[in-house]
């Protein structure tokens, strides 16, 4: 199985179906193609340079026969992953939410010391072979979820709820796809940086970005449809 065959058969139903079930359900406005718009930018330029280092350094590879071409030394088949992902995330989360409750930001400081712990924590692992993955991840991941607590962490708290389920099965389902993805050679994690601890074959450091990456789509979006605005 090649990297386009498995988008082709892993993610692309999904997000077609999505797709479909918004439109049925009239769920998709200018605000959220806007919001749609702003998290795949925003997914593709924080995650590109990270990719990029972890390729770099041989935290993991790639087979070079199964992708079709490399740009900035990433397969392009890794950007329409990190799209199709951030896409379905955002039309999940615009198929839930009616957004009928709009509040306006509210920083709290707290929230900025819990995840200036977290990223310190991760800092802390990178220097340790084992868990230089992990440590990775956990100091990549925790500066946007920081900022997306401490000026939203009320609109989160109030809305988590309905979208716990959803977020477990699509979370779930790409560990899974990863799974597989692994199985097939698509990728591979270099043994000397992470744990090995793994469920069948797939590495804990791999369970956890993706959970960190579905968490900060949810919540991404999950703020944008329901900021107040001053216009609103």
């Amino acid at each position: 199985m090649t990297y386009f065959q498995f988008l082709f058969l892993f993610l692309v139903p999904v997000l077609l179906f999505l797709i479909v079930a918004n439109t049925l359900n009239s769920r998709i406005g200018l605000r959220e193609l806007i919001g749609l718009f702003i998290l795949v930018i925003i997914a593709i330029l924080y995650t590109t340079p990270w990719d990029a280092y972890l390729i770099n350094e041989n935290i993991w590879y790639y087979d070079n026969s199964k992708v079709l071409m490399q740009f900035f030394n990433i397969p392009i088949e890794e950007y329409i992953f990190m799209l199709m992902q951030t896409l379905s995330g955002c039309l999940i989360c615009c198929l839930i939410d009616d957004s009928s409750n709009k509040s306006l930001l509210r920083f709290q400081l707290k929230y900025v010391y819990i995840f200036l712990l977290l990223f310190l924590f991760g800092w802390f692992l990178i220097y340790i072979d084992s868990f230089k993955y992990l440590g990775l991840i956990i100091t990549w991941g925790s500066l946007p979820l920081g900022i997306q607590w401490s000026l939203g962490s009320h609109i989160i708290l109030k809305n988590y709820k309905k979208y716990l389920l959803p977020f477990a099965l699509i979370t779930f389902y790409l560990w899974i796809a990863d799974s597989i993805a692994i199985s097939n050679g698509i990728w591979t994690l270099s043994e000397n940086t992470i744990c090995r601890i793994k469920l069948y074959n797939l590495p804990i450091e791999e369970m956890i970005f993706f959970l960190i990456t579905n968490l900060l789509v949810f919540q991404g979006m999950l703020l944008w449809k329901n900021i107040e605005f001053k216009n609103d």
